[in-house]
């Protein structure tokens, strides 16, 4: 399957504004892309409109007069990652065929590289959501998504023989385990997951995941020709642009 290339929220609200001839709109996205640097660079979702101005080069009034206050900024954030994110579900096929291990690769592929691509984001849709009204919204509707997607709905079978490691990632498995996952990746880094330093550490978590999601769906291993048919065929290159240093 082909999969749509990942993106980076910031690098496509600058390159927006460079496109827009309207001043009004060149500064709203100005305004949302320096958000969204800061937000990747902290680990804190808090933003300082007063910060913000200044570095876009405006008074906070105008600041205001776009977004209303800080939470209308971080909504507008919220619901256009959430767009760009339901763009590439919309794109999955239907029934059996996404349950395949290629097919989970494939999905658990573009979700991971993109959330390394945005880390802002994802702090912001996984841990801010018991405060900002605009942004709880936007994350259950996407997670919905989400879940239908990668088949969360599925129930795992009555029994299968697991390790402790097993039974670790198949917590993450169930329910919101796969944003439990994400939580854990991308806003409260868990000391004992993998660091997503390089291309192949992250397509090592992503076969990990995929592998216990077939067996959660299926109730038997991946197969093993399907297994190796990936290792030997997936474009490590899909990731490269999850490490490289913003300009």
């Amino acid at each position: 399957m082909n999969f749509p290339a990942t993106f980076s929220l910031a690098a496509d609200y600058l390159a927006a504004a460079e496109r827009a001839t309207d001043r009004s709109e060149r500064t709203r996205l100005r305004v949302l892309a320096a958000t969204v640097a800061t937000l990747d660079k902290s680990i804190s979702t808090h933003v300082q409109p007063a910060d913000l101005a200044r570095e876009v080069g405006i008074s906070r009034p105008l600041l205001y007069h776009h977004f209303g206050d800080p939470a209308g900024l971080l909504g507008t954030i919220a619901r256009d990652f959430e767009q760009r994110n339901l763009a590439f579900f919309q794109q999955l096929p239907s029934g059996p065929q996404r349950y395949t291990y290629p097919a989970l690769v494939g999905y658990l592929a573009w979700i991971m590289a993109t959330a390394v691509r945005n880390r802002g984001a994802m702090r912001l849709m996984l841990g801010l959501t018991d405060r900002v009204d605009a942004v709880n919204a936007v994350f259950s509707r996407l997670l919905h998504e989400l879940n239908k997607a990668l088949g969360e709905q599925l129930q795992p079978p009555g029994h299968v023989p697991i390790s402790e490691a097993d039974r670790l990632l198949l917590g993450y498995m169930e329910a919101d385990g796969f944003n439990a996952l994400l939580r854990e990746l991308f806003v409260y880094p868990n000391e004992h997951l993998p660091r997503l330093e390089t291309p192949q550490a992250l397509f090592d978590l992503v076969q990990l995941v995929a592998g216990h999601r077939y067996r959660l769906i299926h109730g038997t291993p991946a197969p093993a020709a399907d297994v190796r048919a990936v290792q030997q065929h997936f474009d490590l290159t899909f990731f490269e642009p999850c490490f490289e240093t913003p300009g």
